[in-house]
C-alpha cells in the first residue's frame, strides 16, 4: 500500500532491525513484531488483504493500525533539512575575531563576529593556535544573522541552522578539519558520530551519553592513566576502512567535574574557563596528546552512566538503546551505499553500559575491556 515509503535497507540485529530510509536518511530501531506487521503492511494493495494477512483482527482494528503505520512511514520519510543555504551570501564585514591553527601541515584560518561566537569552535582548537597569518589552506568563517549561526569555508556556506542547534555547526566545522589534516573529502565518511573515542594503542573504544553522563569525565580520567583520546565527542567514522579518525579537539569538562579531575590532572586548575552556552555552564578545555596512528579500528561501544557512590557494572544493551543515543546528535552521509557501508559497520560492533562511581574500578574495568577486545581481534 505504501512502497513507495518503503524503508531502503534493513539489518537484523536479533531482537531489533535498523531500517534506514533514503528520502530522509534516517535510522529507525524496530522490534522483530513490528517489522513483521510492516511487511505484511507493505505487500498488501488493500486494507481486506491487509485485516487477512493479520488474520484475527476486525476490519477496523486493522484499519487502524494501518493508518499507525502509515503516520510512522510518513514521519521516518519526511526531510527536515530544508535550508535554502544556496541563497546565502558571504558578507566580510562579520571578520571581527581572527585565529590561525596548525595542525600536522595543515594551516587553517578562523573568523568570527564576536567571542560569543568564537568561543562556539576555538576553545576546542586553542592548542593548536599560531599567530595570525594570511597564508593558510583554508578559511572558516562562523557568524550570527538573525536567530540562526552560519558556517562558511573559503567564503562558501556549509551551514546555516538557528542558535540553539549550535551543536551541528561545531559538528560541521570539526567534520571540514578533518577533511583538511586527513586528506579526505566528505565522501570518504560514513559520518561523524556523537560520541568522544578512546585509543589503547592497538584499538579503540567509543564512549557514548548524553550531556551529563560523565563521558568526558571518563575519558579524562584514561587519559590521566596512559590512554590516548581519539577524538572528543565528534568521532569522524572512515567509510574505506570502518575507523574513527583523530579529531584535533581538547576534550570539553564541565565545572562539576573540575573536583573530581583536578587529582588526576593538576594542570586542569590552570586552564581557562570558558562560557559559550549558560545551559553547560562553565567549561574548561582539556588538550591531549595526539595519539601515534591517526586512526584506528572500533568494536565496542559504552553507554557511560555516571553515578556517585554506585558500584562499577558493566553490562551488554541493545542496539536500540545505542542508537537513541547516537543518532539525535551525529551527521550520517546520505546515499544507500554509505547507509549499507554504516549498517555493517554496527553489526560488527558490541554494546555495552558502563555504570560507575569509583574511579579505580571504572579505569580497571575499562582496561579489562580492552584486553578482550583485541584478544577477539
Amino acid at each position: 500500500m505504501k512502497n513507495a515509503l518503503a524503508p531502503n535497507l534493513h539489518y537484523d540485529f536479533g531482537d531489533y532491525y535498523v531500517l534506514w530510509y533514503s528520502r530522509s536518511n534516517s535510522y529507525s530501531v524496530v522490534g522483530s513484531e513490528f517489522k513483521a506487521i510492516l511487511d505484511a503492511y507493505l505487500s498488501c494493495d488493500t486494507i481486506t488483504d491487509f485485516q487477512n494477512q493479520l488474520n484475527a483482527l476486525s476490519k477496523a482494528e486493522a484499519k487502524n493500525i494501518a493508518t499507525q503505520l502509515s503516520n510512522y512511514l510518513e514521519a521516518c520519510n519526511h526531510n527536515q533539512d530544508s535550508l535554502p543555504l544556496s541563497t546565502m551570501v558571504f558578507e566580510e564585514g562579520h571578520r571581527q575575531l581572527s585565529k590561525s591553527y596548525k595542525i600536522g601541515d595543515s594551516c587553517f584560518n578562523l573568523h568570527a563576529d564576536n567571542q560569543k561566537v568564537l568561543n562556539a569552535l576555538h576553545p576546542s582548537l586553542a592548542h593548536y593556535e599560531i599567530p595570525f597569518t594570511e597564508h593558510s589552506d583554508t578559511t572558516f568563517d562562523v557568524y550570527l544573522t538573525a536567530d540562526h549561526i552560519n558556517l562558511f569555508q573559503d567564503k562558501m556556506v556549509l551551514r546555516s541552522v538557528p542558535k540553539a542547534d549550535y551543536h551541528f555547526i561545531q559538528g560541521k566545522f570539526h567534520m571540514e578539519v578533518a577533511n583538511l589534516i586527513h586528506n579526505k573529502h566528505e565522501s570518504d565518511w560514513l559520518g561523524t558520530i556523537h560520541g568522544s573515542t578512546i585509543t589503547d594503542g592497538q584499538s579503540s573504544i567509543m564512549f557514548i551519553g548524553n550531556s551529563g553522563s560523565g563521558k568526558s569525565t571518563l575519558c579524562s580520567l584514561l587519559v590521566a592513566h596512559g590512554y590516548h583520546l581519539v577524538s572528543d565527542d565528534i568521532s569522524p567514522l572512515g567509510k574505506a576502512d570502518g575507523h574513527i579518525y583523530y579529531n584535533p579537539a581538547a576534550i570539553s569538562i564541565k565545572e562539576k567535574a573540575f573536583k573530581v579531575l583536578e587529582p588526576f590532572l593538576p594542570e586542569l586548575k590552570t586552564l581557562p574557563e570558558i562560557t559559550f552556552n549558560p545551559a553547560k555552564g562553565v567549561l574548561k578545555y582539556l588538550p591531549c596528546k595526539q595519539p601515534n596512528q591517526l586512526h584506528y579500528p572500533c568494536q565496542t561501544l559504552v553507554l557511560v552512566n555516571y553515578t556517585p557512590d554506585s558500584e562499577t557494572l558493566l553490562e551488554a544493551i541493545s542496539i536500540k538503546e545505542a542508537l537513541e543515543t547516537i543518532i539525535p546528535d551525529s551527521w550520517l552521509h546520505p546515499g544507500i551505499e554509505h547507509a549499507q557501508a554504516f549498517l555493517d559497520w554496527l553489526g560488527q560492533l558490541n554494546f555495552y553500559k558502563l555504570t560507575y562511581g569509583a574511579m579505580e574500578e571504572m579505569i580497571e574495568t575499562v582496561s579489562e575491556l580492552f584486553k578482550k577486545q583485541n584478544h577477539l581481534s
